[in-house]
């Protein structure tokens, strides 16, 4: 299973970054949404991966760990602010003229990144 997971993470990788280069290298022009299209659709699935894993950590007790249930809450919240952070990537990049500065897009990012760096020593601590 967990090469099935690994295989999906770096075939969507791969095609996002075909088509960052393509719309980069000016060979379409296409809509930045749509490049973004593999990247939103592997925060979907780890979205609702988590959402389902949370649902029966609750519905059997037997399984219940309070530890888990936040780590998937932690997640939730990682996935949603770098969705956020990628819509007004998409938007700035789009329409330059749109009153969106480099700070408000940067903002989301800015926020998960120290917590993902906390998590990531402390787990490297402990181990």
């Amino acid at each position: 299973m967990s090469l099935h997971r690994s295989l999906f993470t770096w075939f969507t990788l791969l095609v996002f970054f075909v088509l960052l280069v393509l719309r980069l290298d000016n060979r379409t022009q296409w809509n930045w949404f749509v490049v973004f299209i593999p990247i939103w659709i592997f925060n979907s699935i780890l979205f609702m991966y988590s959402t389902f894993d949370i649902v029966s950590l609750c519905k059997n007790r037997s399984d219940y760990s309070h530890n888990n249930i936040v780590l998937h809450m932690h997640v939730i919240g990682a996935v949603m602010f770098k969705m956020a952070f990628e819509i007004m990537l998409c938007s700035k990049l789009e329409s330059p003229s749109i009153n969106l500065t480099i700070a408000n897009v940067m903002s989301p990012l800015w926020v998960i990144l120290p917590f993902m760096a906390l998590y990531i020593f402390l787990t490297l601590i402990n181990k």
